[in-house]
């Protein structure tokens, strides 16, 4: 497996132009296919509309919502475990992340579960191992590289991006996936667009971070059009984005 990847990577560093545009035609395809299936969606339950939207009143009665009425909201209506793909950041967005998992059975209702992190990413490792969310036996921890370093340029990081994308098309092909969760930064954008080309039928549920108050993060702009789920921490948001729901705070 070093080989293979040692082997992209040099192909990846010699042919840059090719490699940049293989992932704007990838993003492309993914936007577009998702875009299509939405419509189709929305053509054939024309009653579905985003409860969001419906009015400003029903947003402030949710204030009272916690992480456990949040999961079983993203919760698809299965008669047996859902297989899961949860991705981890960095910082407060880990902390978040595990806050709305220990609301939830992991061990009969979302397994197994599959825990992408970022392979340079040691704390919020230490965090998950702590949190004793995976003591059950179904329950698997992979790494994949970020998508973008801190300070890393918007043109390098294509290249980056593309190698997360390709690694996490590599695990989840093994794993399989009925459902992603993700809430945060761009570390999850590869495995959610290697989930919406792989997996027909999974569902995508993305949390926006209790920081963003008032916009959309870039990941979050991203998922806007990729993610079945958005889920926000303030009715502001829900507001400004009809596919936004607002849940309430999780931390």
């Amino acid at each position: 497996m070093d080989i293979i990847m040692g082997d992209m990577f040099t192909f990846m560093s010699q042919n840059p132009g090719l490699i940049a545009s293989i992932a704007f035609i990838i993003t492309m395809i993914a936007f577009y296919v998702t875009r299509r299936l939405r419509r189709r969606q929305h053509r054939s339950t024309p009653s579905s509309s985003f409860r969001n939207s419906s009015s400003s009143s029903k947003l402030d009665k949710a204030n009272d919502q916690t992480c456990r009425s949040a999961m079983s909201d993203i919760q698809t209506m299965m008669n047996r475990p859902v297989r899961t793909v949860v991705v981890l950041g960095a910082g407060g967005h880990c902390r978040e992340m595990l806050t709305l998992l220990s609301k939830v059975d992991l061990n009969t209702k979302y397994c197994p579960i599959l825990f992408l992190l970022s392979r340079d990413d040691v704390m919020s490792l230490n965090k998950l191992k702590s949190s004793g969310l995976i003591n059950g036996p179904a329950i698997s921890i992979q790494f994949i590289s970020r998508s973008r370093q801190v300070g890393q340029s918007y043109i390098t990081s294509i290249f980056t991006t593309l190698w997360s994308f390709f690694e996490s098309i590599h695990i989840l092909r093994r794993f399989g996936c009925e459902l992603l969760i993700c809430n945060g930064p761009g570390t999850c954008i590869p495995p959610l667009i290697a989930v919406k080309m792989l997996f027909s039928k999974a569902s995508v549920v993305f949390i926006e971070s209790f920081c963003r108050t008032q916009t959309l993060s870039l990941s979050g702009k991203i998922a806007y059009y990729l993610a079945d789920h958005i889920l926000v921490q303030w009715p502001e948001l829900a507001r400004k984005n009809s596919r936004c729901k607002y849940i309430g705070l999780m931390v």
